[in-house]
């Protein structure tokens, strides 16, 4: 099975996604992927959120739930919050 490496910048373990089960995003300017994060490499965002997705969910904790990688290859990669994408 063919995998995409990662690494989580919020945990800075090495994550493997397989790659025929991964649904990413490409931003409207064709820089960033974001990649949906599994459960157990989310973090809680402290203070919480006031995005429309939360205050729609008050019963879900909001949480860093995607990676933001440059599409190029070169920058940095980084936790958002994005929880429309689901993995």
């Amino acid at each position: 099975m063919t995998t995409f490496p990662l690494i989580n910048p919020a945990t800075g373990k090495r994550v493997e996604f397989p790659l025929h089960s991964v649904r990413v995003a490409l931003s409207n300017d064709k820089t960033t992927i974001f990649v949906p994060l599994q459960g157990e490499n989310r973090r809680p965002i402290a203070n919480g959120c006031q995005c429309d997705y939360c205050l729609a969910n008050p019963h879900l904790v909001p949480c860093w739930d995607t990676l933001a990688v440059p599409a190029n290859g070169v920058g940095f990669t980084y936790t958002v919050h994005n929880p429309q994408l689901k993995p």
